[in-house]
């Protein structure tokens, strides 16, 4: 007696959806943090002490702007947007180590000027105002 078995195997396919994890700098600045506290200090009266719209262009390297955050104490009770906003009177540019530590008070904001750390464009006399909400 013989015994044959004729088994066919069959594949078994699977779709296994694989979906990109997508971590980039814009995603994870530090400087997101000083923007939520500042975000926190703007009101009628920083708007009544200020009275101008700021741009900070947050960038990487020397040029290539990663985020940019737009402060309007100009109208209204104020705001902080994710973006552009308002015309900026005002508009700074600097990477986010440097807002970082300008906020915790370890680099001076003249001297971070003059070393070229941080670039104004606009109304330079304006962003003199910003301490009140840095």
């Amino acid at each position: 007696m013989v015994f044959r078995f004729n088994l066919i195997a069959r594949p078994v396919l699977r779709t296994l959806q694989v979906r990109p994890l997508t971590v980039s700098v814009r995603n994870l600045l530090e400087s997101d943090k000083v923007f939520a506290k500042m975000g926190d200090r703007i009101n009628e009266e920083t708007v009544a002490k200020v009275k101008g719209v700021f741009r900070f262009d947050i960038v990487e390297g020397k040029r290539k702007v990663v985020k940019s955050w737009t402060a309007d104490l100009k109208n209204g009770e104020g705001s902080l947007v994710e973006g552009e906003g308002a015309r900026p009177d005002c508009t700074i540019v600097l990477s986010d180590e440097v807002l970082c530590k300008l906020a915790a008070g370890e680099l001076n904001a003249q001297s971070a000027f003059f070393a070229g750390k941080l670039k104004i464009k606009g109304n330079l006399m304006m962003a003199q105002k910003l301490t009140a909400i840095i």
